[in-house]
């Protein structure tokens, strides 16, 4: 057995000193500079920027102000999809489960009248 851990721990070390070297020669490519990006420049200067109220967000988290401001949109119609989904499957569903008895017919005012208005987007 020590035979065996001696030729991983060289096995690791060799490893270890090829990629450092590696890295050291930028053998992987250019490496980024420390500048940002003017589309990062512009998302962290507005992110929560209180002195130009046109501009700002108001969130202090950038990743936030991204996802929910920057592409509320695309998340909307994401949750939209989402919300069909659980629509149509509780619509094939329906009636494959043994409920007890609650007296109820149908689907709730609120599934009603969602699906009303998502199906249409779907289609």
């Amino acid at each position: 057995m020590r035979g065996k851990d001696l030729i991983i721990a060289f096995s690791l070390a060799s490893f270890t000193v090829a990629l450092g070297l590696i890295l050291y020669l930028e053998g992987l490519g250019p490496l980024p500079t420390g500048d940002l990006r003017f589309l990062a420049a512009s998302i962290l200067k507005n992110t929560f920027n209180p002195w130009e109220a046109n501009l700002t967000t108001y969130s202090l988290n950038a990743v936030s102000a991204v996802i929910w401001d920057y592409r509320a949109l695309d998340t909307i119609l994401e949750t939209a999809v989402l919300f069909a989904a659980v629509t149509g499957v509780t619509a094939l569903f329906r009636g494959f489960f043994n409920v007890p008895s609650t007296n109820l017919q149908s689907f709730s005012v609120v599934v009603r009248a969602s699906t009303r208005v998502v199906l249409p987007l779907i289609v």
